[in-house]
């Protein structure tokens, strides 16, 4: 058992499908953004542009316009995006368009930058005005340090434009948002009604270790946004996180699980037999004897790969967990043999019984792993897991031709054919952004599912997919599981607006729809 502050009381509400779609919705920026909600750059003084159009936008000027620090900065000395001042602000993209360095204090609440932007293929323009103590005007319109929400006209079409400006946290930062979210729906939908069809999501929570930035706020907020996923099946990886005083990793699965928020909710795990067992057997609780029937948004939960860990010691466990709206029996739970740190990395093979009432019922298996980062050892891995599963069904845990779907952080873009012991074929397209399997949905907007370009997190300046959600249907030595009919799947972000960073993780999350 472990107390903290207690930061929730009861559980958020659950949304239907439809309410989502057609509601402010957490899981994505929306229009109606509140006072804390922001993008918010990771140094000081930054000008961003959000375009949340699906028109093309560019900066075609910017300059100093005044300064009362007596400091002048030249042109050449700016840093913004391509290092001329035509700066492209693409559909969908997240574009720092300055960014200055503060050591001279130029950026200070007197001092003036001016931006004129302008939508591709129209003529007119608009200027913005930002001041260094976060203010901001449009139009001519008077400074302000609070939320702006206008509307500008570009050649006949009306752009909803949201600016938000602060100057406090590393320093002053001006996030200009254009547009409404066209991608709100991207958010998976299950179909409860069929039990040929199952929905499953993959998402790597960046709660690993006690080094990870804001985790415990993040923890909190995902506790929030979590439970409005209409998923049949969530897997969960970098659930480490352990710690007092704080809503960790084991806390949030507890409550994803069982829809009890208070300081004690890690009681339904550490004192259940099953749920904190490695035994790679069992059938989940609805709930336990102590607390009574599983209220959560995934009644259902398996083991953590490796089991659960203790305070403080976040390499006592693979982080891995798979939650469900449907019964959930282990098969397998197993550590890798080679690994790069401490940390028990390994994979859990979990059944999920899809009954739906005079429709019949279906076994789905789900294979979750989190692969290492490091090729030497992912490789051995991704072997060894395969050379595991093709025991499993010779030992008849796992029948010949089930349907069998392999989820999780896989730490691999696959474009050299590393998941194909797995039974999964990863097909790429000509073209950024076009890994598919089956059907990726509205690819040129979140087309990876880590994206330094739209991801506050993930900052290192790559793009590519390692995160996947695969049926494992192409025949190899060991085995041979069923072809779906169809399969879809895309990437999206879960960020929860009210959060000061509205990012979550430095991965997005990753559907996918089979149908068989």
């Amino acid at each position: 058992m472990k107390t903290h502050a207690l930061k929730h009381r009861g559980a958020p509400p659950k949304w239907s499908a439809r309410m989502i779609a057609g509601a402010a919705l957490l899981l994505l920026p929306a229009a109606t953004w509140a006072a804390e909600d922001a993008w918010v750059p990771d140094h000081a003084h930054a000008t961003f542009f959000r375009n949340n159009t699906l028109q093309d936008f560019t900066v075609q000027a910017m300059s100093q316009v005044s300064t009362t620090s007596g400091c002048f900065v030249a042109p050449e000395d700016y840093k913004f995006t391509n290092g001329t001042q035509n700066v492209p602000v693409g559909a969908g993209r997240v574009t720092e368009v300055l960014n200055i360095d503060d050591t001279d204090h130029c950026l200070e609440s007197g001092d003036v930058w001016r931006f004129v932007l302008a939508m591709n293929g129209c003529p007119t323009t608009h200027e913005f005005r930002v001041r260094g103590d976060g203010a901001l005007s449009v139009r001519g319109i008077p400074f302000v340090t609070s939320p702006l929400l206008t509307s500008l006209d570009f050649c006949g079409t009306l752009v909803p434009t949201r600016l938000f400006a602060r100057g406090s946290y590393y320093e002053s930062g001006v996030y200009i948002t254009l547009g409404v979210d066209p991608y709100s729906g991207l958010g998976p939908t299950r179909q409860p009604s069929d039990p040929d069809q199952l929905t499953v999501t993959s998402y790597n929570t960046y709660l690993g270790t006690a080094s990870k930035p804001e985790r415990c706020e993040r923890a909190d907020a995902m506790a929030r946004v979590l439970p409005q996923l209409d998923t049949d099946v969530l897997v969960l990886e970098e659930m480490n996180l352990r710690e007092a005083d704080c809503f960790d990793g084991v806390e949030l699965a507890a409550y994803l699980w069982t829809g009890d928020m208070t300081s004690t909710n890690d009681d339904h795990i550490e004192n259940d037999s099953y749920a904190r067992s490695t035994s790679g057997s069992g059938t989940s609780p609805n709930g336990d004897d102590k607390y009574g029937p599983a209220n959560g948004a995934f009644p259902y939960i398996s083991q953590f790969v490796s089991g659960i860990p203790v305070n403080g010691f976040e390499f006592e466990t693979g982080g891995v967990v798979i939650l469900s709206k449907y019964p959930v029996t282990m098969i397998a739970n197993r550590t890798y043999g080679d690994r790069s740190t401490p940390e028990q990395k390994g994979f859990i093979v979990a059944r999920i019984h899809k009954s739906v009432l005079g429709a019949g019922a279906r076994d789905y298996y789900i294979v979750a792993t989190h692969t290492d980062s490091d090729a030497d050892y992912r490789q051995p891995q991704i072997w060894e897991l395969s050379t595991q599963l093709s025991q499993l069904v010779a030992n008849q845990r796992i029948p010949a031709g089930a349907r069998v779907i392999l989820a999780g952080d896989l730490n691999t873009t696959a474009k050299q054919g590393e998941l194909s012991p797995l039974a999964v074929d990863v097909q790429y397209s000509p073209g950024p952004g076009t890994e598919s399997y089956g059907q990726q949905t509205l690819a040129s907007y979140y087309p990876y599912s880590r994206d330094s370009r739209v991801n506050f997190y993930h900052n290192t300046g790559s793009t590519g997919t390692i995160d996947w959600v695969l049926p494992m249907s192409v025949p190899t030595g060991g085995y041979d599981f069923a072809d779906p009919r169809s399969f879809s799947w895309h990437v999206f972000p879960i960020r929860e607006t009210r959060f000061k960073f509205a990012e979550l993780s430095d991965h997005f999350a990753v559907t996918g729809r089979f149908t068989y």
